[in-house]
């Protein structure tokens, strides 16, 4: 069980079953026939509109917890850049200094590198 259904079924299962409908709907118009018919059923529309209302707010709560797991993962791999970034350049600076030091000629070949 998803934790947007463990948290829509304490509102109604109204709620858990437009959230399952909503999980296997694929495109909008689909979405919007669903969700309209959902809302048309004159006995029990007030349930049904506090459903649709409840799901509007897990969704935006699943957002939301998205929205914040992406950041923390750009913010890793801006980090891990930033190392690695650190360590070209204290390379470059470790060879241009031996070069200035002339422990390395100006032209200095490897075996498969000049």
């Amino acid at each position: 069980m998803s934790l947007a259904t463990q948290v829509l079924k304490y509102s109604s299962t109204r709620a858990v079953e437009l959230w399952n409908l909503l999980k296997q709907t694929k495109d909008e118009s689909a979405l919007e026939i669903l969700t309209a018919s959902f809302l048309q059923h004159k006995s029990d529309q007030e349930a049904a509109i506090d459903a649709v209302a409840d799901v509007a707010e897990q969704i935006e709560a699943e957002i939301a917890a998205i929205a914040a797991r992406k950041q923390h993962l750009v913010e890793l791999h801006n980090r891990a850049i930033e190392r690695l970034k650190s360590k070209k350049e204290t390379i470059d600076r470790t060879i241009i200094k031996l070069h200035e030091s002339g422990a390395i000629a100006n032209k200095t070949e490897g075996l498969s590198r000049t």
